[in-house]
């Protein structure tokens, strides 16, 4: 436990410190870098003891993941985020659901494209659901190779059994019960669509 927490406040009095030199230098490129970073690395810690976070939150730290993205891939990587109501970023969902599944997108989709790509977030809300859509337009892969009933699938090569889209759907249906989950549709060369549903949840878990 002491590890534990003593760990996280060396990363971030280094990268305060990096920061601050970067800061004196000019070097203002380096300063977001490391921010959003930081601040990525630190939203494990806030929400570690919570089950659920305001959809705010997730999008910020999807934010910062997205702007640590188009660092690497500069003009080669855009992203939207489109969101039909301001209110629904005081409801609750699962933490870590949209940053993963954008990573998967990017990792899986994007980075085998040399042209690199784009990436698409939607969230409204319907009667009473809210709705999140993930689309990219990279490389697709086949579907048929996942088995969304496995309970304990294999972890031994992520890329290929995709992991993470099983495993967020299994928290997605415990909480919430068989009614909400994952949908995805994928063409190889096309891209990939990832349809999350949830229930209007306002408070926290």
């Amino acid at each position: 436990m002491l590890e534990s927490q003593i760990r996280p406040h060396f990363i971030f009095n280094i990268l305060e410190l990096v920061n601050m030199r970067c800061l004196a230098s000019g070097q203002d490129d380096i300063c977001h870098i490391v921010s959003n970073l930081a601040q990525l690395l630190r939203a494990n810690i806030v929400h570690k003891n919570h089950q659920t976070i305001t959809f705010e939150d997730e999008l910020r730290y999807t934010r910062y993941y997205l702007e640590l993205q188009k660092e690497r891939f500069e003009d080669k990587l855009s992203y939207t985020i489109d969101l039909e109501d301001p209110l629904i970023l005081k409801y609750y969902l699962p933490k870590l659901t949209i940053q993963p599944l954008v990573e998967n997108s990017i990792v899986h989709g994007l980075e085998n494209r040399r042209e690199g790509g784009s990436v698409n977030i939607s969230i409204w809300e319907e009667v009473d659901s809210v709705c999140v859509q993930i689309v990219d337009n990279g490389i697709g892969f086949d579907t048929s190779s996942i088995d969304w009933e496995d309970s304990a699938p294999d972890r031994k090569d992520l890329s290929h059994n995709h992991v993470a889209l099983q495993n967020i759907n299994r928290r997605i249906q415990l909480l919430y019960g068989e009614l909400y989950r994952m949908t995805l549709h994928s063409v190889p060369g096309e891209g990939t669509s990832i349809m999350l549903t949830f229930p209007v949840n306002t408070e926290l878990n």
